[in-house]
């Protein structure tokens, strides 16, 4: 995964390098299906990578573990929507990645279809936690900021606001 900081706040730019599980097939119960692989990245990505990294937020600042939590679903969920892939495709994969995923990470926001203004689809995801936004020196809300109404969140994602 390759992420390019935005120069005022947040994150401007997310890339998946490759995602073994968009290529896999689509069987339920097959063990090629994605549910190996989700574990892996579950271990990979969440327990030796990010949360690590949320721990050590937290006990350097005042940040919550379910806000830092919150931050690692939000990450993870937009690499996911940034692919070109099938948006109903990607919300089973996040599905199987948050079948029995630690941290709770399932009850911390949700992902939707939206379809963009030239038509094309893709996946966002919407917070149940708060970015932070209060914390930048722009004070910017988040385009899945959970202090703005779950249509309002969708309507600017799909370019109606």
């Amino acid at each position: 995964m390759w992420l390019r900081p935005d120069p005022g706040h947040g994150i401007a730019e997310v890339r998946l390098r490759a995602f073994r599980m968009l290529d896999e097939p689509d069987v339920p119960d097959a063990p090629e299906a994605g549910t190996g692989s989700a574990a892996t990245v579950q271990r990979v990505v969440l327990t030796q990578h990010l949360f690590p990294l949320a721990d050590a937020l937290r006990e350097r600042t005042r940040a919550g573990l379910r806000q830092l939590r919150g931050g690692v679903a939000h990450g993870c969920a937009t690499a996911l929507g940034a692919s070109r892939a099938d948006p109903d495709l990607l919300a089973r994969r996040w599905a199987a990645f948050l079948d029995g995923a630690p941290g709770g990470l399932a009850a911390l926001g949700d992902v939707v279809a939206v379809t963009r203004p030239d038509g094309t689809r893709r996946l966002v995801y919407l917070r149940r936690t708060c970015c932070l936004f209060y914390t930048s020196a722009e004070a910017v809300r988040c385009a899945s900021c959970c202090l703005t109404s779950r249509d309002d969140r969708i309507a600017a994602y799909e370019g109606r606001t």
